[in-house]
């Protein structure tokens, strides 16, 4: 188990264009200030995509509709 690789997920958000990207500015230690992507670890036997939505919900106010969800 000490060298099993630990599953995790980051979540990207476009604009409808493409063009940008939405980053999120962390408010905690140790790299408060910093831009970043949310995501994190996956629960055991959890889909990536299940996961996604879970972090999204737990760490923003956003809710996505299902036809934004692209593989």
């Amino acid at each position: 188990m000490a060298s099993m690789p630990i599953p995790t997920v980051d979540v990207l958000i476009f604009s409808a264009d493409l063009s940008r990207t939405l980053l999120f500015k962390r408010s905690s230690r140790p790299v408060q200030g910093v831009y970043y992507s949310i995501g994190g670890r996956l629960f055991k036997n959890e889909h990536v995509r299940h996961a996604a939505i879970r972090k999204l919900r737990e760490e923003t106010t956003l809710r996505p509709l299902e036809a934004d969800l692209a593989l």
